[in-house]
């Protein structure tokens, strides 16, 4: 072997083994996505209402509180084209599903598919640990590592999570978010960072809802739309033209067929301290509150 073979593989094993070891590490490491996945397999036939969505949802919906065989499959950052996965591969599992609760607003609507954004590891999320078909075999989209930064990164979480005793899994038994501790910033967050979305953007979100809503129709379940209470800080760095477009948005959507669409954005009965930042309500108070008034207003 040349002396520069020699030298190129004395660089390159290390660097394999390592990614080896910390894509090993990753999935073997229990997450909030294998808990949700494997939570709804071994549960579905037990689950009565749904609840998918983004991290609104994840943080707003307590399950105990909305009624009996309530799970909350919602995640962070999950848009419409993943509601609409988890909906198709769940549903046909959950023979006594009856109402379906998603969350609808402008950071999840205006989105882009991950592998179009700065959020695109998070198509590995799904493909690894909840079942997503969309890349075929072999793809970047079927190793954690390679997203160099984020898979080391993870990894690295990882492996001082289990030298500490600590847990991945960032949801309690029944889906919620588990996250209690506020952020620095909290409340005076004004806006959030969004996707630069293109009109077939738009379009291809308006499509995976209308299926959303054609797939309920047909297997006679009840779907409800949300928007999530906010902070006035988070809606007025709201754009007054993409206020309109997600207005004339939903009311397209009520037109299709969506039945149940509730806005509590500017829902006055919350205050500050009902919320964890600007646009996600806070598990100690103001969660509780929210689900309760879901709870009362949708007759579960």
């Amino acid at each position: 072997m040349r002396r520069f073979e020699k030298i190129t593989l004395l660089f390159v094993l290390p660097l394999l083994v390592l990614v080896a070891a910390g894509e090993t590490l990753i999935r073997l490491t229990p997450n909030t996505y294998t808990y949700k996945y494997a939570w709804m397999e071994g549960h579905g036939s037990e689950v009565t209402t749904l609840v998918l969505g983004n991290s609104h949802n994840l943080a707003a919906i307590c399950p105990t509180d909305l009624g009996d065989s309530v799970f909350n499959l919602a995640l962070g950052a999950q848009w419409p084209e993943y509601d609409l996965m988890l909906l198709e591969q769940f549903a046909p599992r959950c023979p006594h599903l009856r109402t379906v609760i998603t969350n609808l607003d402008v950071i999840n609507y205006f989105s882009r598919d991950y592998e179009d954004t700065y959020r695109y590891y998070f198509a590995t999320y799904y493909t690894l640990f909840m079942g997503s078909k969309k890349h075929r075999f072999p793809s970047l989209y079927h190793l954690m590592m390679s997203h160099p930064r984020y898979g080391s990164t993870l990894a690295l979480k990882c492996a001082l999570y289990r030298l500490r005793g600590k847990s991945m899994i960032e949801c309690d038994s029944l889906g919620w978010s588990t996250d209690s501790v506020r952020p620095a910033h909290g409340l005076a967050m004004g806006d959030q960072q969004r996707d630069v979305v293109t009109q077939n953007d738009v379009v291809k979100n308006r499509e995976r809802m209308k299926r959303m809503i054609d797939y309920c129709a047909a297997h006679g379940l009840r779907l409800v739309v949300i928007t999530t209470p906010t902070r006035h800080t988070y809606r007025d760095a709201i754009e007054p033209e993409l206020k309109a477009q997600f207005a004339a948005e939903v009311k397209l959507l009520q037109q299709y067929g969506l039945k149940e669409y509730r806005d509590y954005s500017d829902d006055p009965r919350f205050q500050a301290d009902d919320f964890y930042d600007s646009h996600h309500l806070w598990i100690v108070n103001g969660s509780h509150k929210f689900t309760k008034i879901l709870k009362e207003d949708l007759g579960l």
